[in-house]
């Protein structure tokens, strides 16, 4: 508790995070207390025995996946030719120069990198036939609700300016809801 920013972070998440984290719990109260194990004391007497310097950079995070799941840690970060095991070591100086070009290269060319999930996942050939297979495959239960002239539409603007009217969260959630269907409905 030596740690300035440590008892910093300790009161907002005791003052703040409460009012924030569980707004949309009291409407579950109705039917049921909900249960809520990150506020057991007994979690935030763990934190307070952690020392500070393990709370950085996800450290804590970073050590407990490379302990209980190697074989994740070791999956190579895109763009960054490393993973957990070897982010921050040496490997990271010989990396610098190839991941510097890479980033000119993007710059001087105009393109630029992938910040949201959704252009991650749609962007491509790929992305595009993956959402073509779940949102207009015939046959697909989510027809039933939207029709699929809407949906082509909606691919065929996202394509065009994925940015504008947040096309890219609206396919998406249809995405997800289609999935649900296909599994659940």
């Amino acid at each position: 508790m030596e740690d300035l920013s440590f008892r910093t972070a300790a009161f907002l998440a005791e003052q703040i995070g409460f009012r924030w984290a569980n707004t949309g719990m009291r409407g579950f109260q109705l039917g049921a207390f909900p249960r809520e194990p990150f506020y057991d004391t007994r979690v935030a007497d763990f934190f307070c025995t952690v020392p500070g310097e393990m709370h950085r950079g996800r450290r804590l995070q970073v050590e407990y996946l490379k302990r209980y799941a190697p074989d994740l840690a070791r999956v190579e970060w895109e763009g960054w030719d490393a993973d957990l095991f070897t982010y921050n070591t040496r490997r990271r100086a010989l990396t610098l120069p190839k991941r510097a070009l890479r980033r000119g290269w993007a710059r001087i060319s105009g393109r630029r990198p992938a910040e949201r999930n959704w252009e991650v996942q749609f962007a491509g050939e790929y992305g595009r036939n993956g959402l073509e297979k779940w949102l207009l495959a015939p046959g697909l239960r989510l027809h039933e609700y939207v029709d699929t002239r809407d949906v082509d539409r909606l691919l065929h603007d996202f394509q065009a300016a994925p940015l504008e009217q947040m096309r890219g969260h609206t396919i998406s959630s249809l995405l997800t809801f289609s999935a649900w269907l296909e599994k659940y409905g």
